[in-house]
């Protein structure tokens, strides 16, 4: 599993994740997380958790096979959903500046900076 995480890694052009990363313990993290599969494999994943009273989402990522497919909205429903039932009303996270399919996607779906 945690291969097909880091293969998904391979393509950022920030900083990457390591093991460390995805191992971390945080608030919430083991209800809100999840991973997205395809006969097994790892196409996308979520890494998120509670800080207050929003939901953070700490890594969103879909394997570049994949993108443009709608995977990453159905991605972004479950979050959605996941932070409903962790009751919380506010969704956060961080996208770097130069990453413009992502700020793209976001504000396409809803979130504002």
């Amino acid at each position: 599993m945690l291969k097909d995480l880091l293969d998904i890694e391979s393509d950022f052009k920030g900083e990457k994740w390591t093991k460390e990363n995805f191992e971390k313990g945080l608030p919430w993290k083991w209800n809100l997380s999840f991973q997205a599969s395809i006969s097994g494999k790892i196409i996308g994943f979520c890494v998120a958790s509670k800080r207050g009273d929003a939901v953070h989402i700490h890594r969103f990522m879909v394997h570049r096979d994949y993108r443009g497919k709608g995977l990453g909205t159905a991605m972004m429903q479950e979050i959605v959903n996941r932070t409903k039932k962790a009751g919380s009303i506010k969704i956060t996270l961080k996208v770097q500046n130069f990453n413009f399919e992502a700020i793209e996607f976001y504000h396409k779906i809803g979130f504002k900076k």
